[in-house]
């Protein structure tokens, strides 16, 4: 008898089908040979050989792997993958219709016609897994296979560096620089110098000094190498005077004293030029202006310029007005009283006093008030004296 020698592929249909051989059994006896048996078998194994590939993978793969950038920066300064092409072709059953990727690095995505594309946000080697399908959308037989999808670190790229300037004492200054790579580290440096915890892409000085002046430079740097920064100067000046407390205007009786005053701050030596009506006053150079005994000659407006080592600020001009001396004048006189004026400043406070008899120092207080406008009237009884005498002084304040 002649034997016949099935197939791998006939064995591995026929473990497939044990259970469908037990069923197929009866149906067998009763056919003419043995030979109509196997043949019955036999077309139950191509029937599931398809299957079978479908679980365990089509023979004879052979991947196709585009040539893409091995390069590819993360983050959003950087290239994008685009038209990296994976194609899988079977011996069995062709290039693959379609496509499914597993294991992708984060930011990319796999087509259904096999091209990658996307910016990657981690690097490395990638182990990605691609599974073809003999057709599209996927269906059919499947076939996988795996690539090597290598991700590196750009060499870093200085597109800006940080610009010099040159400010006042005490103003911030913040300097930036732009820069694409991925996975980038900076490092500022001043005067070659590395600045602590300065790792950002951008470095402030909250408020500059005298000391914060210098070259600023920033080391960016990554896995694929180190990029330095142009410099950036930074000039800082010292801070012109502010003034405080200006000067206020004033309002003086002629033959009273009268002062100017100015606070100011600044880095010192602070000078100081006082002005009357625009023109410097000589020898009037400190920071208080005294008049001594105000004539109406001394009426005008001042100002005083303070200078300090790098500028100079001035104040508004304000008026000091002078108003007649003091003096008392006769107004009216009756058997009963007198009636008196002087000259007087509105919101000033006023005494006036009198007494019968120069000489004793017994004054009596005849009026005190505040001033409404420029002359004051006041009324004395007459006493018994043939004779009395008055006078007028101004006080900062009414008495108790």
């Amino acid at each position: 008898m002649k034997w016949f020698r099935p197939s791998a592929l006939l064995l591995s249909a026929l473990l497939q089908l044990a259970p469908l051989c037990r069923g197929l059994a009866p149906e067998a006896i009763a056919l003419a040979s043995p030979w109509t048996i196997v043949m019955r078998w036999i077309v139950g194994s191509i029937a599931v050989s398809g299957a079978f590939h479908a679980v365990s993978g089509a023979t004879g793969l052979t991947v196709t792997q585009g040539t893409g950038p091995s390069v590819s920066p993360k983050g959003t300064n950087g290239l994008v993958l685009s038209g990296y092409r994976v194609q899988v072709t079977s011996a069995d059953y062709g290039t693959a219709k379609a496509y499914v990727f597993t294991g992708l690095p984060a930011g990319l995505k796999g087509s259904l016609q096999g091209v990658i594309t996307g910016t990657p946000t981690e690097t490395g080697t990638f182990a990605v897994r691609v599974t073809g399908y003999e057709k599209s959308p996927p269906g059919g037989h499947d076939f996988t296979a795996s690539i090597s999808l290598p991700i590196a670190d750009q060499n870093p790229v200085i597109l800006r560096s940080p610009t010099g300037r040159t400010v006042a004492v005490g103003t911030p200054v913040t300097f930036d620089v732009a820069a694409e790579g991925t996975s980038l580290k900076y490092r500022w440096l001043k005067d070659d110098i590395e600045l602590a915890k300065a790792t950002n892409d951008t470095y402030t000085v909250t408020s500059a000094t005298t000391a914060s002046a210098g070259s600023y430079k920033v080391r960016v740097s990554n896995a694929a190498g180190v990029v330095l920064s142009a410099p950036a100067v930074l000039v800082v000046t010292a801070a012109g005077p502010t003034i405080l407390v200006p000067p206020t205007a004033k309002t003086v009786h002629e033959g009273e004293p009268a002062s100017f005053q100015v606070t100011a701050e600044g880095p010192a030596p602070l000078t100081y030029q006082w002005s009357k009506d625009g023109v410097p006053l000589p020898g009037a150079t400190a920071a208080t202006l005294p008049l001594a005994k105000v004539s109406a000659s001394d009426a005008g407006d001042y100002s005083v310029t303070v200078t300090g080592p790098s500028g100079t600020a001035t104040t508004s001009p304000v008026k000091l007005s002078v108003a007649p001396p003091l003096a008392i004048a006769l107004v009216s006189l009756t058997d009963a009283q007198t009636t008196l004026s002087f000259g007087s400043i509105a919101g000033r406070n006023y005494v006036v006093e009198s007494t019968d008899a120069l000489g004793t120092g017994a004054w009596t207080s005849v009026l005190a008030a505040t001033a409404a406008g420029p002359t004051t009237l006041f009324n004395d009884v007459r006493g018994s004296s043939p004779f009395r005498y008055w006078r007028v002084r101004t006080e900062s304040s009414l008495p108790p």
